[in-house]
Formats: structure tokens, C-alpha cells, sequence
């Protein structure tokens, strides 16, 4: 089969999107067209191609346990009740440093520290008080993220 991705896409979609075949689905569909055709890589691609199916995914049923509901968060009532933080990661090396750190107080949803830490985050972080006294965080506030790997591995 020569690399000429339009003739892949139009196999595939023979294979796959006409009435006859009927969306079967990615190990069906390579079966069918690995019957006449082989290119490097054909299970990635037909993978590729059913998992962006327009019609598979929004008629067929997910079979996959379903989410939990969301919930929001709550309202907090001062500031520094709850913070997030978040990690910008993967960016190019500047002065040893490749992530830039984010701490949004909720309060106000106002940025109140950015910044810039090494991928692999550090045990040690500095703690800014913004201006209150260091009583004023109490063992009640929350801290919010998104369970990146930075706080899975190290943080927590």
C-alpha cells in the first residue's frame, strides 16, 4: 500500500462509514481491512479514525462506567477560605525554571501568586499570608487542584 494518506482515509471509510459496513467499530473494521490491505501502523490509524467518527459518537452507547455528578464548590466566605492552585507545565527551560505555578484566591477570583517552578515541583513552597497576619489561616481552608501529577507525586 503506497503512503498516500487520502487513499488510507477513503479505505477507511469504505470500511467503515458506508451502509453496508455500518460503523462496526475499530477491531471490526481493521478486520475488514486487513483482508485486501496492510501499511505500517494500520491498528493506530483505524483506531485513530473510529474514535473521530462523527456518527459513532453521538449514536452509540459509551461502555464506560458513568461519571459522577459535579459539584460545585463552595461559596467561600473570606478570602484565603479557598485557593486553587494549578501548574503551566511543559514550557521551554528559562533560568532552571519550566512551569509556572498559579494560586487564584476563590474569594474574589483574583490571581495572588504566579510563580515560575521547575517541572519536577519541590517539596518546599513559600506560603504569602497577601497582606494578613499569619493567624489568619486556619485549618478550615481548602486548597483546589486538578490532582496533576505534580501534587499526586510530591505535593500532597
Amino acid at each position: 500500500m503506497p503512503n498516500d494518506p487520502e487513499l488510507r482515509h477513503r479505505i477507511t471509510s469504505q470500511h467503515h462509514d458506508t451502509k453496508v459496513a455500518g460503523h462496526p467499530g475499530r477491531w471490526k473494521t481493521l478486520e475488514l481491512i486487513s483482508r485486501n490491505y496492510w501499511w505500517p501502523q494500520i491498528s493506530r490509524y483505524v483506531g485513530q479514525y473510529t474514535r473521530t467518527c462523527d456518527l459513532c459518537l453521538r449514536t452509540k452507547i459509551q461502555r464506560c462506567r458513568p461519571t459522577g455528578e459535579l459539584h460545585p464548590l463552595p461559596i467561600p466566605e473570606s478570602r484565603w477560605d479557598i485557593i486553587s492552585v494549578d501548574f503551566i507545565g511543559e514550557l521551554p527551560e528559562a533560568h532552571g525554571y519550566d512551569a509556572i505555578m498559579n494560586v487564584v484566591d476563590s474569594w474574589g477570583n483574583e490571581l495572588i501568586l504566579s510563580l515560575p517552578t521547575p517541572q519536577s515541583l519541590p517539596l518546599e513552597l513559600p506560603v504569602y499570608s497577601y497582606g494578613m497576619s499569619g493567624s489568619y489561616m486556619v485549618s478550615h481552608a481548602s486548597i483546589v487542584s486538578d490532582r496533576g501529577p505534580q501534587f499526586v507525586a510530591e505535593f500532597t
